[in-house]
């Protein structure tokens, strides 16, 4: 059994306005980033909740056209790190940056500091728990910009 949405592309194309559109394969290069100001803006909300909506349902529907609809480029770095208590995972974390940062050092520099604080506030909970390091805690670094 198979199903398909052509009728509903279809619909939804004619409904927006673009059902004389080309088609082409893959819109976007590879690692292209989106921005919030590109394109014409659209100055009616109803229209926007209306394509935003839709575009949200096709994703749930077609998985292949996720990446397209929701990666907008918001120039936030994003933070991430891992815990290990020797070769034990014990957190890991990945999360968007609050504020854009103006280089990529600042960026990393925000990334290791939201590091210490994680592996500070474990060490906080293991020294509670009566727990007593074999090995000094490090931090790898993985940026040669804030080395």
């Amino acid at each position: 059994m198979t199903f398909t949405q052509t009728q509903y592309f279809m619909s939804i194309l004619q409904h927006f306005g673009f059902d004389g559109a080309k088609a082409i394969s893959m819109p976007l290069v590879s690692g292209d980033q989106l921005s919030t100001t590109d394109g014409i803006p659209l100055f009616d909300p109803t229209l926007y909740r209306q394509m935003v909506g839709t575009l949200q349902y096709l994703t749930l529907t077609r998985l292949d056209i996720a990446h397209a609809v929701h990666f907008v480029c918001d120039r936030r770095s994003t933070t991430s790190f891992v815990v290990y208590i020797g070769n034990n995972l014990l957190s890991l974390g990945a999360k968007k940056q609050t504020i854009v940062s103006r280089s990529t050092a600042r960026a990393e520099y925000r990334a290791q500091a939201t590091s210490t604080a994680e592996l500070i506030w474990f060490m906080h909970l293991l020294s509670n728990l009566d727990y007593t390091y074999l090995h000094p805690p490090c931090i790898l670094i993985i940026s040669m910009l804030s080395i």
